[in-house]
């Protein structure tokens, strides 16, 4: 076979690596950490060998080249992986085992390339027909669908897991003896709530429910401003039903000490204006925090403004998406799809991108005038599949001006109830005890 010399997007010489290390090794294929598949092989005769040892092995069948002709030969196929000869010809040429591993990375990587081809095929398809709606959109539809399957190595030794634990403990303490007082996570800066549900960590995906005006974008709002004030982080915030004037409006209540009243009538005084001012020339220039307002927004879009994000930052600290009913998946009708479709993705994202995704969501109908469970989730039961945490927000029957935050779900700490101040006057929420306001605020 020579040396590995790689044509365009495949190798001949390095299917045949693999594939002759299959053939001539004793149950190589399972002692693979990172296996090959069907389309990693370009040459249509390498799928049908390679496909031939799966099925062999899947059924718990020895298999060789001589198990491989009889296979092909029964079937009247032997013709179609070049006869005998070829299979022979991979055999005698045999790659060394030790360097198996690389070989089927190689293909791997190969098999990216040829599907980041297609996709940009398909954009230039695209940009030639002027008649199509929405191209960029479209296009990164495109090219999310390619994302969504290029490998990544999924399989860990426990060694290997147990020292990557130890890391993210080390960065943990880390943050925890940093005199600048940062977060490893974010968190809503309410104290008692906090210590139940801790830092909401990079790769978790927190969702906060409630009813409409129940508190969800308050809190949500508050967890940006945690964010950005404590830890610098630079934050999204989708907003997929105010625009991204009326998200600024209650920001600027809570950190103005507005009452958003006023705001809202526009019935502002002259105290009001001025810390208008002093937060938008001195403040708010500080904050990392960019507003998308945009209704039915697609993940293929989330994920192009996170990456503009990280162009701009260098990193990204937190996404809030405001909320999970109203974005879209053009892929499906019905709206139990679209919110399935979303919920999963949205834990892709938090994990592709190790950040804390903070998704607010809707309620069932009947989710009025009683304690709240996950079933009350609108939509779909991905949601609360999906979710590290689920903070419940609804009114507590017996105390006016206080609200309830139900954990409901805590894949990694304490479940139960806290009780909140209502301070919706200024877009807040607050501790009970003093009636303090949150830890950002």
């Amino acid at each position: 076979m020579g040396g590995l010399l790689m044509t365009t997007l495949h190798s001949m010489e390095i299917e045949q690596a693999v594939l002759a290390t299959l053939l001539t090794v004793d149950n190589s294929l399972n002692t693979l950490e990172i296996k090959p598949s069907v389309e990693d092989f370009f040459a249509t005769r390498h799928q049908e060998i390679f496909s031939a040892i799966e099925s062999l092995n899947i059924k718990g069948s020895d298999y060789d080249a001589v198990v491989i002709k009889d296979h092909f030969e029964k079937e009247n196929r032997l013709h179609l992986i070049g006869g005998e000869d070829y299979l022979m010809d991979i055999v005698s040429s045999s790659g060394k085992p030790l360097s198996m591993k690389t070989y089927v990375q190689k293909l791997k990587k190969l098999t990216e390339c040829r599907k980041i081809e297609e996709a940009g095929k398909k954009v230039i398809e695209l940009a030639q027909n002027t008649l199509i709606d929405d191209l960029p959109n479209k296009a990164q539809e495109i090219i999310a669908g390619v994302e969504s399957v290029i490998v990544t190595d999924t399989r860990h030794t426990l060694e290997h897991s147990a020292i990557a634990a130890l890391e993210v403990i080390s960065q943990k303490e880390a943050h925890r003896k940093d005199k600048s007082g940062l977060a490893y996570g974010v968190n809503t800066g309410l104290r008692d709530l906090d210590a139940m549900i801790g830092d909401i960590e990079p790769s978790h995906m927190c969702v906060i429910a409630g009813a409409p005006g129940g508190g969800k974008t308050t809190m949500a709002q508050m967890i940006a401003i945690n964010a950005i004030k404590r830890n610098n982080a630079p934050t999204l915030f989708f907003s997929c039903e105010m625009a991204h004037y009326e998200v600024a409006n209650r920001l600027i209540s809570c950190l103005g000490r507005i009452p958003f009243e006023r705001i809202k009538k526009a019935e502002m005084e002259s105290d009001d204006y001025e810390s208008w001012i002093r937060l938008s020339a001195h403040e708010f220039p500080k904050y990392p925090l960019e507003i998308v307002d945009k209704t039915n927004i697609t993940i293929a879009e989330v994920r192009g403004e996170i990456k503009k994000t990280i162009a701009k930052h260098g990193r990204i600290g937190c996404v809030i998406v405001d909320y999970i009913q109203l974005m879209s998946d053009r892929r499906y009708t019905s709206q139990f799809d679209v919110i399935t479709a979303v919920s999963k993705d949205l834990k892709i994202i938090a994990k592709d991108f190790k950040v804390p995704v903070i998704a607010l969501s809707q309620l069932t109908k009947d989710a009025v005038g009683r304690e709240l469970t996950m079933s009350d989730l609108r939509g779909s039961g991905q949601i609360a599949q999906d979710a590290d945490q689920i903070v419940m927000l609804y009114p507590d029957s017996k105390d006016v001006g206080i609200v309830i935050a139900n954990v409901v779900k805590n894949r990694h700490g304490k479940s139960g109830k806290v009780r909140l101040v209502d301070r919706f006057d200024y877009c807040q929420f607050n501790n009970v005890q003093n009636n303090e306001a949150g830890g950002g605020v």
